[in-house]
């Protein structure tokens, strides 16, 4: 690579689960792309200790998030889940 273009395959977190892509999404997280394999659709956030550490606390029912930027953030991964 030239330093210019970033190989995002190497450098994602990958997340199958639409409700974590859309918590992920509401806390600010960068959702990069997303693929549909079969029937189904992966996400992918950059990958980063932060990400990680937002989904262990999530699971742990250690976390929380803005209610409307929860539901906004799910709203559009069903845009994206029924346009891919």
């Amino acid at each position: 690579m030239n330093g210019l273009f970033e190989d995002v395959k190497t450098n994602t977190f990958e997340i199958k689960d639409m409700y974590t892509a859309a918590y992920l999404k509401a806390k600010g997280f960068k959702l990069i792309r997303s693929d549909k394999k079969g029937a189904q659709v992966y996400f992918y956030f950059n990958d980063s200790s932060a990400a990680h550490e937002a989904v262990r606390k999530l699971f742990r029912d250690n976390e929380t998030v803005v209610a409307l930027d929860f539901i906004n953030a799910v709203k559009n991964i069903k845009s994206i889940i029924h346009n891919i």
